[in-house]
């Protein structure tokens, strides 16, 4: 019986609206936006989007995490003064960044704004000179590598480390970004042989 009436309520439910992202504002977090990340991280827990085992201490401290190097950054997406979206890049290694806190308010879920939260991190990355992505597996596959490849980066393969699994992208040298992603070329662009034949 209580199955039954569980299953009513639910089915009941309304679905979520789907809103416009046209006037949703990209920009740099600042520490007034901390309980809003923190509720977006939250919101996704409690609908089993999030590991609850994974560690939020780069949450805790993001000034610290991702504002100490000047390469790590943290955006949010801003809707009539509300947080609904966040994306993160720090770098764990010489030209390595690692995508990582793509949280989209679920409103928002059916429209771009996923995708270009992806765009502003991936011309960020290229304007930093990076050749290799390391981007979190809670992003939609399909979604991460076309916005990568859209930025010139090639996808190699997914990784599962102590049951955390990531995709892996590569530079390609050789493929300039779609139009509609920044031209400008990296500040740092070594090019060492070894990747060089990876990559052809």
């Amino acid at each position: 019986m209580l199955e039954r009436f569980m299953r009513h309520h639910v089915d009941k439910q309304p679905a979520p609206q789907v809103a416009s992202a046209d006037d949703v504002v990209v920009r740099t977090y600042q520490p007034a936006d901390w309980l809003a990340i923190r509720r977006l991280y939250s919101d996704g827990l409690l609908e089993g989007r999030v590991d609850p085992h994974e560690s939020t201490s780069d949450l805790d401290d993001p000034l610290l995490t991702y504002f100490s190097h000047p390469d790590d950054r943290l955006w949010v997406a801003e809707f009539e003064g509300r947080i609904v979206g966040m994306i993160s890049v720090g770098h764990i290694g010489h030209h390595v960044a690692q995508i990582r806190r793509l949280r989209v308010d679920a409103t928002f879920r059916e429209t771009d704004l996923p995708a270009r939260l992806l765009k502003v991190v991936l011309q960020h990355c290229r304007r930093c000179g990076d050749l290799k992505l390391i981007v979190d597996a809670h992003v939609d596959p399909h979604q991460a590598v076309a916005a990568c490849r859209d930025g010139g980066f090639q996808y190699t393969r997914a990784r599962r480390n102590g049951g955390h699994e990531t995709l892996e992208f590569y530079l390609n040298l050789y493929r300039q970004p779609r139009s509609g992603l920044e031209q400008e070329q990296p500040r740092r662009a070594p090019h060492p042989p070894r990747l060089r034949q990876m990559l052809a």
